[in-house]
């Protein structure tokens, strides 16, 4: 028979009830010689013949369930005859369709495993929703080695169960041979195991579990567990069953290669679980290759909805306001560099509480303040430098008493913020601080800065109409232009 889908057109209103003496239909033949365009045709010529059931004599069935005379469905034809691409858009058509066995008491699935045809048994059993997998422990107490058969992708079996979540499958495939749960695929690494745990499959993790209880302990390629893989895809319902399972709780403070631990992972995701954050045995100071800790993770993302992890990570573990990264980083720098002002308000009036508690006469949280980095920047040089003029209304407004020192390179933030023309940002600390410096390299004052900005070294009698720093430093102190350089040059 040629493949014409011509001919298929011409004859398309009486294609379905065209049968050969055995009772083929155009589809059974299509399949059985592997004509993909002419079964695609026919998919296309009768869509809405899919779904159709029998109803009495005389009444069109649907032509994908049609069998012939030895029960066969197009499906067993393209199966027996190892059409794989036939296989996969029969089946991707009609995937809840549960395809009966034929006369000789064959499935599709049956006759795919017979054959060692292992990618249509997965192209089955991933596509098809009740694929008759009641011959499943029949395939396995025929061919048991065929639950360690795996695909090119070194998937098997129970790797396809656990990632679709089919419980009974996976049960089937467990009793068989439980070894298959240790087996890993080719690219990731992932066990069966990990599979479930990235689709939130909870059913499917608490079989692999029961027949296992040592494969929870296994690591994919990147060195994450199955903790780590649930929060990094936010699996809510995942993360609840493994911390409620004792032993499973010791994942909580295991790392990956980057030595991110599931609380690091849950504060960069949207997914937000209390209970991960409350566990007892939670590190929350564990440091990652980043040196972060996973208050610092939280301050640094920008995500909605992050205020309330901040919020319960500093309830169970305050201290980590004071706590720093290799480059002396506080929570509060990361919060104003990312523009979190939810963040670094919640950072403060945590440390504000702290003060009260302790009755220190607000000690910490001008110390909070008042951090420098390796840099020596506090988080006051981190807002200006970034124009983040609420957050810098913020900090100063906190501590207006303090005298902002200069950083590794002499800058103090008036100096910086009057350096990079962020008026709005200098009149701000002019206007709220009561004794700002305003120093910066090779001893010049943030008036120089004001002045070699655009190189205006003759205009200084007419700055109020031309440069607002410049006009709201002179306001304030006069003197400034005449204080000269460490080579003797003043603003002028």
């Amino acid at each position: 028979m040629e493949g014409n889908t011509e001919i298929l057109n011409q004859n398309k209103n009486h294609l379905e009830n065209q049968l050969t003496p055995n009772n083929n239909t155009v589809l059974h033949i299509s399949a059985q010689f592997g004509h993909i365009q002419c079964v695609m045709e026919i998919l296309n010529i009768f869509p809405s013949m899919y779904r159709r059931l029998e109803n009495g004599v005389g009444m069109a069935k649907d032509m994908m369930r049609m069998s012939n005379e030895a029960k066969d469905t197009a499906l067993h034809e393209a199966v027996r005859n190892h059409h794989p691409i036939a296989v996969q858009l029969l089946t991707q058509e009609d995937p809840e369709f549960c395809h009966p066995a034929n006369n000789a008491e064959e499935t599709p699935l049956y006759l795919a495993a017979e054959r060692g045809y292992v990618g249509l048994v997965f192209v089955i059993l991933e596509t098809c929703t009740v694929p008759v997998y009641g011959c499943t422990r029949k395939l396995l107490q025929w061919k048991p080695a065929l639950s360690k058969e795996a695909d090119a992708y070194g998937w098997t079996l129970l790797h396809y169960a656990a990632r679709f979540g089919y419980v009974l499958r996976a049960k089937d495939v467990l009793n068989a041979d439980k070894s298959v749960a240790y087996i890993t695929d080719k690219d990731d690494k992932n066990t069966a195991l990990h599979l479930a745990a990235s689709q939130g499959h909870v059913c499917v993790i608490a079989e692999l579990i029961a027949h296992c209880m040592d494969c929870w302990e296994m690591v994919d390629g990147r060195g994450q567990n199955i903790l780590l893989i649930a929060v990094k895809n936010q699996k809510k319902r995942a993360i609840k069953f493994i911390l409620q399972k004792f032993p499973l709780s010791s994942l909580i403070n295991q790392k990956d290669v980057d030595r991110n631990t599931p609380l690091h992972l849950l504060a960069a995701s949207d997914c937000y679980k209390a209970g991960l954050v409350k566990h007892p045995k939670a590190d929350m100071m564990a440091f990652n290759n980043a040196s972060l800790t996973p208050l610092d993770v939280v301050c640094s993302k920008t995500q909605f909805g992050r205020l309330q992890c901040v919020e319960e990570i500093l309830n169970e573990c305050p201290v980590l306001l004071r706590r720093v990264n290799n480059k002396c980083e506080t929570p509060l720098h990361f919060a104003v560099r990312e523009e979190r002002l939810d963040v670094a308000k919640a950072l403060i009036d945590c440390v504000k509480e702290l003060d009260r508690e302790l009755e220190s006469g607000g000690g910490a949280a001008k110390e909070i303040l008042r951090a420098t980095n390796e840099d020596k920047d506090i988080a006051l040089h981190v807002a200006v430098w970034n124009e983040h003029l609420n957050l810098v209304k913020l900090l100063i407004g906190e501590d207006p008493e303090f005298q902002h020192p200069a950083n590794n390179v002499h800058e103090t933030p008036l100096y910086l913020a009057t350096e990079i023309g962020c008026d709005d940002v200098v009149s701000a600390i002019l206007g709220t601080c009561t004794s700002p410096t305003y120093g910066g390299p090779g001893g010049r004052t943030a008036l120089h800065a004001a002045a070699l900005i655009k190189n205006r070294f003759s205009v200084l009698i007419n700055v109020q109409k031309k440069n607002r720093s410049m006009r709201r430093l002179l306001e304030w102190k006069q003197d400034l232009i005449k204080e000269a350089d460490e080579y003797g040059w003043t603003p002028l």
